[in-house]
C-alpha cells in the first residue's frame, strides 16, 4: 500500500488561467504529487513525477507569500501554503519524496477500485469511470514500484505488448531463471511506462520513440528468420544471424538508455541496462537456439514479435 507523506489544501498557480491561484488538494507520495481538484470525491487529475525534482522554497518573481516551487526539466509548478510553518511542512515533505521512483495514489486496487484506505485520512477516493485512454489509466494507476504487477501488463499495456512480455518472460525463464526472468520483464515495463509519461510531458518526441521502434522491427524480423532454421540447422552454422539480431537489440538498447537517462537515477539506469543486456547478447540468444526443448515457448515469442510489427506505432 502506498504511503501519504503528507497532504492538505494548497493554492496552485495555473499559468493557463492567466497566472491565477487556484485552490487545489494534493497529496504526496515517495517519488510523486497528487493533485485533487474536488478534495478526495474524484481520483486525482494529475500526476507529477518528482523523482529528479528540484524543490525551491521561496521562489523568485511570483509575488505571493508562503509560496513554494517543483521543478522539473522545463517544467515549473508553483504553490502556495496557508502559512509559514506550512510552507516548511511542505518543503520538507516533498525533498522526503524526491529521488523515489514514482508511487501511485493511496487506496487503488490492482482493477482501480476504492482499496479501503492507505491515505491520512484513510480516503481511497473514487475511480473514474469510462476512460480507456493508456496515459489516463497509467497516471491513475501504475508507478516504478508497481512495475512488475498484473495491474500495468493487463490494465494499461495493449494486447501486442502484453503478450510480447508474457512470451519473452518464459523464454529467459528457461534459459535463466524465475528471478532473472522477474527482473528483467519489471525493468522492461518500467522502461515502457517512463517513456509514456515523458512523451505525454513533452520532454521526449515520437520521433524518438519511432527511432526504437525501428530499430526493434528489424530485430523482430531478424529474429523470426532465425526462427525458421530452428532445430533445421545446427547453431553453429546460425551464430552471424544470431549475431546480427543481436547487434540491432544492443542499438536499441543504447538508443532507449539515452532517451531515458536524463529522466532516470542513475542506479535505475544502471538495473534498466543489465536487463536489456541480458536479452541483446548473441550467447543468450545462441543459448534460446541450441534448447530443443523451449520450441513452443519461442515459438509463442516469435509469434508476438510478428504481431508487434503489424501494428503501426
Amino acid at each position: 500500500m502506498t504511503t501519504t507523506v503528507k497532504e492538505g489544501k494548497v493554492e496552485l498557480l495555473k499559468k493557463k488561467l492567466g497566472k491565477k491561484w487556484v485552490e487545489m488538494y494534493i497529496r504526496l507520495t515517495p517519488g510523486s504529487v497528487h493533485l485533487y481538484e474536488d478534495g478526495m470525491i474524484k481520483p486525482p487529475t494529475k500526476l507529477i513525477d518528482i523523482e529528479k525534482a528540484t524543490i525551491d522554497k521561496n521562489p523568485e518573481g511570483i509575488g505571493k507569500s508562503f509560496c513554494f516551487g517543483i521543478s522539473i526539466e522545463n517544467n515549473n509548478y508553483m504553490f502556495a501554503a496557508e502559512n509559514d510553518a506550512d510552507q516548511i511542512n511542505w518543503v520538507e515533505a516533498l525533498n522526503k519524496c524526491v529521488g523515489h521512483e514514482p508511487t501511485p495514489p493511496p487506496g487503488w486496487d490492482a482493477q482501480g477500485s476504492p482499496s479501503g484506505g492507505g491515505g491520512v485520512d484513510g480516503s481511497p477516493g473514487v475511480p473514474k469511470k469510462g476512460s480507456s485512454n493508456i496515459l489516463f489509466r497509467a497516471k491513475k494507476k501504475v508507478s516504478g514500484k508497481m512495475a512488475g504487477s498484473a495491474l500495468v501488463k493487463h490494465q494499461v499495456m495493449n494486447d501486442e505488448i502484453r503478450q510480447l512480455l508474457d512470451s519473452l518472460r518464459k523464454v529467459v525463464e528457461r534459459v535463466t531463471d524465475a528471478k532473472t526472468a522477474a527482473e528483467v520483464e519489471k525493468q522492461l515495463i518500467k522502461m515502457v511506462m517512463k517513456a509514456y509519461f515523458q512523451l505525454d510531458k513533452g520532454t521526449i518526441s515520437k520521433d524518438d520513440v519511432r527511432n526504437i521502434d525501428s530499430i526493434l522491427r528489424k530485430a523482430f524480423n531478424q529474429v523470426d528468420k532465425m526462427f525458421g532454421y530452428y532445430q533445421v540447422r545446427p547453431v553453429s552454422q546460425l551464430t552471424e544471424g544470431l549475431g546480427r539480431a543481436a547487434q540491432f537489440l544492443q542499438q536499441a538498447t543504447e538508443a532507449v538508455i539515452t532517451m531515458l537517462s536524463q529522466f532516470v537515477r542513475d542506479e535505475n539506469i544502471v538495473k534498466m541496462r543489465n536487463a536489456l543486456h541480458i536479452l541483446s547478447e548473441p550467447q543468450f540468444l545462441i543459448k534460446v537456439w541450441d534448447c530443443p526443448a523451449i520450441e513452443q515457448d519461442l515459438l509463442n515469442l516469435v509469434s508476438a514479435m510478428a504481431k508487434y510489427t503489424m501494428i503501426e506505432l
